[in-house]
């Protein structure tokens, strides 16, 4: 996927051609210097390792509600040596204010 290869068990959504397109998509406009990213319902991780492999300085955290999922994207991230810039988090899309609350505290 987009140049990386990912893991991805059975259980786990495989990622669409179309995600690589939303990754370039993002890493050609504009960006802070540092730019933080959220991926949602991020599955294997695919979206948020593209971002993470493309854009050098970003920092980016992957939810998913699938416990799968959040340890294929974990290993993914673990696997490229993106676990400084990179989180994978157990969430549901719900329960994003909390995350935010607890981030500011």
């Amino acid at each position: 996927f987009d140049g990386v290869e990912l893991r991805v068990p059975p259980g786990v959504f495989v990622p669409r051609k179309g995600t690589e397109q939303v990754a370039s998509a993002a890493a050609a406009v504009p960006l802070p210097s540092t730019p933080h990213f959220l991926d949602l319902c991020t599955g294997s991780g695919a979206l948020l390792v593209a971002l993470l492999s493309r854009l050098p300085t970003a920092l980016g955290i992957g939810l998913d509600t699938q416990p799968a999922a959040v340890e294929t994207a974990d290993k993914n991230v673990r696997k490229l040596g993106l676990e400084g810039r990179g989180r994978v988090i157990q969430l549901d899309i719900g329960d994003i204010a909390q995350l935010v609350t607890d981030s500011l505290a």
